[in-house]
């Protein structure tokens, strides 16, 4: 028999959560030899990256409410990452450690003048192995705002989680948030599936954010007001041709 309370629409609560972010956190390994191509440096340090966990950082030191959601290996780096992101003040409670996955590794040159290389190391990464359990409904509408990467996109069961949490954020009139954080040599799909695969998300999304070189690998357009222009409708677009952002201290 129903009450005679009417039961609030999920839109209509009052969210807890400033920002929810999912995928990547991992260890940044930075040169220390600076303008040394990568294969003559010898030191390097330590920093926790990947573009989620660095954005979660960044709105906690603003006075953000952020949590991140993701896998780290179950060993030293894994509490490396964990640790230091708790100390920020992130809610790290849906951030698992998984005995059968690593911790994602990133090498990086710092060359003044140019953009430096970067070299993956993210065979068997967590943060790719995050599944729909990994973030309950109720977290994702907890949230003003959903942040989603592309590199959340390169495989299963990491793809379906995040189309999943941007339908249930969109449903529930949150902000999603798409990173395009194109990274070539962490995908195997071919460009057909890699672009359906982003017009996914890009359909859900209400911001974008991305340089020309993500645009046009988001959509297959070669140009930046090509590509924007094939997002579907609804989307608010924000292009910017930054540098890679470097991990966090």
């Amino acid at each position: 028999m129903a009450s005679g309370t009417s039961r609030r629409r999920t839109s209509d609560m009052k969210p807890t959560l400033d920002v929810l972010a999912i995928g990547r956190a991992g260890v940044d390994l930075y040169s220390l030899d600076y303008g040394k191509p990568i294969e003559e440096v010898r030191r390097f340090a330590k920093y926790v990256g990947g573009s989620p966990a660095n954005t979660v950082v960044g709105g906690t030191r603003l006075g953000l409410r952020c949590a991140l959601v993701s896998r780290v290996g179950d060993d030293e780096l894994g509490s490396f990452v964990r640790d230091f992101l708790a100390a920020e003040g992130v809610d790290v409670s849906h951030l698992r450690k998984d005995s059968r996955r690593k911790t994602g590794i990133v090498f990086a040159e710092i060359s003044p003048g140019r953009d430096g290389r970067f070299l993956f190391y993210r065979e068997n990464a967590g943060d790719l192995f995050v599944t729909k359990a990994d973030v309950p409904k109720g977290m994702v509408t907890s949230a003003r705002l959903l942040l989603v990467t592309g590199t959340g996109l390169s495989r299963e069961p990491s793809f379906g989680t995040n189309v999943r949490a941007a339908m249930v954020a969109r449903g529930s009139s949150r902000v999603v948030v798409f990173n395009l954080d194109w990274r070539p040599s962490l995908w195997q799909a071919d460009q057909e599936e890699r672009t359906r695969r982003y017009r996914e998300v890009l359909k859900l999304s209400n911001v974008v954010i991305g340089n020309a070189n993500e645009y046009a690998a988001a959509t297959g357009q070669d140009d930046v007001e090509g590509a924007i222009s094939s997002i579907p409708g609804g989307t608010r677009s924000c292009s910017s041709s930054r540098a890679e952002t470097r991990g966090l201290r």
